[in-house]
């Protein structure tokens, strides 16, 4: 019995150390492979090298373009409002009719403003009734001064003959030529004129106070008819809104209104305008150009302008003006391109295509934008140095994705690596799959 137990024991003991040897076996030949990829990679990799594709820097004339997409504007585009509230007594015009200017586009019906134009017509002629019959009062004024300064005069002279017939009289009372009654009768006839001419006096300063108090109640007249004259205008300039014209050339677009529509003064509030107008023999194509390629762009630039929906090949056009500033929001400088659209083939929002043309550069080294790479802020390319791949720094002009402007670093007669079937590094061996050269 004890035979039967030990022998199954040794034979599972004898399994489990055959197992254990068969994985040391399969870790000792992984830990090989691995020592020889990690750790002595070169020289695993000199048996054969790293087959890599290579081409040679070119040099040529390249054109920087830029493609953007744009939306065409209309030249001028004005919302009509009515200044004045009332009901649509006529509106002519349909959305695509052709306008003129100060064509008149809508009439109002404002019966209140009517009536208060006939109040302010009787005002005004009451308030100049009042100012004519002041002036007849001024008139009167200025005769009755006249009369008075008359009477002053005719008082003075009797008054010079009271007094002469009075020192005469004394004369001859001193010689007792004449009695004492007769000198009495030359001195009253003296007081009596001397009043008289005070009295005289007296109306020319009365006369002339009533003057200037005319006077300055007909320039109370005279302002009250300009205040009137005022208000009246203003109810005839306002009656005048009741007539909404056409501010320039162009076509009606858009139609909100229909006869007997009541609609309010946009001085009230109201946000509905009555028709949209836009000139259209000249558009405005507008595009928004990323600051990166701004600093090419001004009035002038050249740019190849296609409207797709129109079936017909690019058309070229220059820029016309330039914001001139960044939008802070969107990083980009909005620009703009007039041109001639007198026979109406373009509308206001189309879409277009803009190529610009920013720079042109002769004699350019160029090579392909995936053979380039980078590390922090610099810029390299791998060359193939005698079957060693030598890493080398390189300035980068314009790269457009595809290729790229090699501005400092190369020489041209490099064989640039720009594609590999591993890891290259600076030393790595290299085999030529493939050159471009």
């Amino acid at each position: 019995m004890i035979v039967k137990w030990v022998i199954p024991e040794m034979g599972d003991i004898v399994n489990r150390l055959q197992h254990q040897r068969r994985v040391s076996t399969v870790i000792v030949a992984l830990a090989a492979q691995f020592v020889c990829t990690a750790s002595f990679l070169p020289r695993c990799m000199a048996e054969g090298g790293v087959r890599v594709n290579v081409t040679a820097p070119e040099k040529r004339t390249i054109v920087h373009n830029v493609r953007l997409p744009g939306s065409l504007e209309a030249d001028e585009r004005v919302d009509l409002y009515a200044k004045a509230s009332g009901y649509v007594k006529k509106v002519d015009v349909l959305i695509g009719d052709a306008v003129k200017a100060n064509q008149v586009l809508v009439l109002l019906d404002i019966p209140e403003m009517a009536d208060e134009i006939r109040r302010a017509e009787a005002i005004v002629a009451a308030k100049n009734a009042s100012v004519t019959a002041f002036d007849s009062k001024v008139t009167q004024a200025e005769r009755a001064i006249d009369s008075s300064n008359a009477e002053v005069l005719r008082y003075a002279s009797q008054h010079h003959l009271a007094k002469l017939n009075q020192t005469r009289r004394q004369e001859l009372r001193k010689g007792s030529a004449i009695s004492q009654q007769a000198l009495d009768e030359a001195d009253s006839a003296v007081a009596v004129a001397e009043a008289e001419l005070n009295i005289a006096k007296t109306k020319v300063a009365s006369a002339a106070a009533d003057l200037l108090a005319t006077k300055a109640d007909r320039e109370v007249a005279v302002a009250e008819e300009a205040v009137a004259d005022s208000q009246l205008g203003r109810l005839k300039t306002l009656m005048t809104y009741a007539e909404i014209k056409a501010p320039f050339d162009g076509v009606i677009t858009r139609r909100k209104v229909d006869h007997g529509t009541f609609v309010r003064s946009a001085a009230e509030g109201t946000s509905m305008p009555l028709l949209e107008i836009m000139k259209v023999d000249r558009i405005r194509i507008v595009a928004d150009v990323p600051e990166a390629e701004a600093v090419y762009v001004s009035r002038g630039t050249e740019v190849q302008v296609n409207v797709s929906v129109m079936g017909e090949p690019p058309f070229p056009l220059t820029v016309s003006r330039t914001s001139g500033a960044v939008d802070p929001r969107t990083r980009t400088v909005r620009i703009e391109i007039d041109m001639d659209n007198k026979d109406r083939r373009l509308t206001p929002g189309m879409f277009a295509e803009l190529t610009f043309k920013l720079a042109t550069r002769p004699n350019a080294l160029v090579i392909p934008s995936k053979a380039l790479s980078s590390s922090g802020s610099k810029m390299f390319v791998f060359v193939n140095d005698n079957g060693k791949a030598a890493r080398v720094e390189v300035g980068v002009g314009y790269d457009d994705g595809i290729e790229a402007e090699v501005v400092s670093g190369l020489k041209g007669s490099e064989q640039v690596i720009v594609s590999s079937s591993g890891t290259v590094r600076a030393g790595t061996t290299v085999t030529i799959a493939e050159s471009g050269l």
